[in-house]
């Protein structure tokens, strides 16, 4: 919005694309920087789980909550001990994805209270003040 109000008219379309672009690619980076902090964090709740494995085991079921429980499934009741950890750090790691982008939120809510102007609020014409003492003058 902010945007778009302070251009003419006749930049409005370029003011739409470059507005577009912004977004977009906000979206994208921001899907990028917060599946790698998830990603990240599951791998190192779960990775202190997986001292039982075979190593190459280990390395695929340290990559997601699906390869974790897919190792889990492989190796049956032996592979059963990881189902709950995974479950865990998933969840640990959800929760810290969403505290990070809760926490981006807050900061761009604060730079545009500091940094973007307001709106300039008009003053409602008092009684006797010039529109009142015009119309009053053209009645008579």
């Amino acid at each position: 919005v902010m945007i778009m109000s302070s251009l003419p008219r006749e930049k409005a379309g370029s003011g739409s694309a470059v507005n577009n672009v912004f977004r977009q690619v906000g979206g994208a980076v921001g899907v990028a920087v917060l599946g790698s902090l998830m990603s990240t964090v599951y791998r190192n709740g779960i990775n202190g789980h997986l001292g039982g494995l075979p190593a190459p085991a280990r390395h695929s079921a340290g990559e997601s909550i699906e390869a974790t429980l897919g190792v889990a499934a492989k190796f049956g009741p032996k592979g059963q001990a990881l189902v709950e950890p995974a479950h865990n750090a998933f969840i640990h790691a959800m929760h810290v994805t969403a505290a990070a982008s809760g926490g981006v939120a807050l900061f761009g809510a604060l730079v545009v209270l500091v940094f973007l102007p307001g709106k300039p609020t008009t003053a409602p014409a008092q009684p006797g003040g010039e529109a009142e003492l015009t119309m009053a003058g053209a009645e008579q």
